[in-house]
């Protein structure tokens, strides 16, 4: 039987992964009736003007984050656009498309990432989109979490968490108190992990949203194994890959799976950890 990956690599490999969940979600809402393919995409950016025009040229410099001369090409054109329009969205996207180019393997500069925040966050503070500044927040507290530098993630987390919390926006502070847990779980202070992944399910059960439901009980499973509450550790683990099975989410199944061999392993259930791969 293969060697199985430690928990802290498990850990680590989600943080990454939470990472393109964000923004491949933030990018997909910016105009769900358009046609996100290229040619698509190009098509919308010469005959049309305005704010569909913008959202065009942030999917296109989203989609095209791998060419670096196209990038910066429709990175630029949105962001001049956005500006010209005084149109805080397309603004807020555009930059937050420069984070994510720095965050890319073959572009990866996190403190360039960080600048593109700092400039996002100063212009959000300048408008009444505090709801945008909360999502600001998350994101580049998401960057100081890959830069593992903890305490100014959580610093940002808990400012969004405020932010929402007034808005009574119960998806986002379900979001927050998830991150803020593995922010916990990353410190080894395994109980405060579980008390906000407690929160976040209490948020989260209200908004409808299965994946974000899978994801927490996953993490909450992760951080009962670290606990040695083994059983639970499987009913969380299960009840996250059930969805993601459903949702054909091949990497959360595999690390279900992954984390599930874990488990059966320090249980010494050899057998059954033999099936999970």
């Amino acid at each position: 039987m293969r060697t199985l990956a430690k928990p802290e690599s498990i850990i680590t490999f989600r943080i990454i992964f939470l990472i393109n969940l964000i923004f491949s979600s933030a990018i997909l809402s910016l105009n769900a009736g358009i046609d996100n393919t290229k040619d698509s995409l190009k098509y919308v950016v010469q005959n049309n003007t305005g704010k569909i025009k913008v959202d065009a040229l942030n999917q296109l410099a989203h989609r095209l984050t791998r060419d670096q001369k196209e990038f910066h090409y429709y990175a630029n054109r949105a962001i001049k656009l956005a500006r010209k329009l005084k149109y805080p969205k397309g603004i807020s996207e555009a930059y937050r498309n420069y984070q994510w180019f720095y965050q890319y393997p073959r572009t990866y500069k996190l403190d360039s990432s960080l600048y593109y925040s700092t400039l996002e966050i100063n212009y959000l503070e300048s408008t009444p989109e505090i709801e945008m500044l909360g999502d600001a927040y998350i994101f580049r507290g998401r960057t100081f979490m890959i830069k593992r530098e903890k305490d100014s993630a959580m610093n940002y987390y808990r400012e969004a968490l405020k932010l929402f919390s007034a808005f009574d926006n119960q998806a986002k502070v379900a979001q927050v108190y998830d991150m803020m847990g593995l922010m916990y779980y990353l410190k080894n202070n395994y109980h405060a992990a579980v008390n906000c992944f407690d929160s976040a399910q209490k948020y989260v059960k209200h908004t409808g949203s299965e994946e974000r439901k899978a994801n927490i009980s996953y993490h909450m499973g992760l951080t009962k194994f670290h606990l040695a509450k083994h059983k639970a550790a499987l009913n969380h683990i299960y009840e996250a890959l059930a969805y993601y099975e459903k949702a054909r989410s091949t990497a959360n199944t595999w690390n279900s799976y992954e984390l599930l061999g874990n488990i059966y392993l320090t249980l010494e259930n050899h057998e059954a950890a033999l099936r999970m791969h």
